[in-house]
């Protein structure tokens, strides 16, 4: 009985969750083709850009935006754990942001993206007009 009420409270939980924000990764349409083409910023000097940004399931819209005071930082951005099942803050590097880049993407729907490998954000985009 015990453990048939955990599973009702995670499901709930997860269905709460899911329903009331953006999507996760995914693969499909116009938001996952944009994430199988999108490749890290070229931070290295190198003339091109590096490895993809995207390994299975790096990638995820953005709740929200905020400025920080984080060093090196002057936007966090909140975003779903798909592990953990909430939502956390991850500062993005200023030098990451795709509107910083020589040659940059552009959101394929209208919201900000993220790309996050060992906590922390390899890749982003900004909604238009942020």
């Amino acid at each position: 009985m015990t453990l048939r009420l955990a599973y009702i409270f995670v499901c709930f939980c997860t269905a709460a969750v899911a329903g009331d924000d953006p999507p996760g990764h995914t693969h499909d349409g116009e938001v996952g083709k944009f994430y199988q083409s999108w490749n890290q910023p070229d931070l290295a000097g190198m003339g091109h850009r590096g490895a993809g940004c995207c390994g299975n399931a790096d990638c995820r819209p953005a709740r929200t935006l905020r400025p920080t005071s984080r060093a090196g930082a002057d936007f966090e951005v909140e975003v779903l754990d798909p592990y953990l099942l909430k939502f956390l803050w991850y500062p993005v590097p200023n030098r990451i942001w795709e509107d910083v880049q020589e040659d940059p993407r552009e959101s394929p729907d209208g919201r900000n993206h993220v790309c996050i490998n060992g906590g922390r954000v390899i890749c982003a985009v900004r909604a238009p007009g942020l």
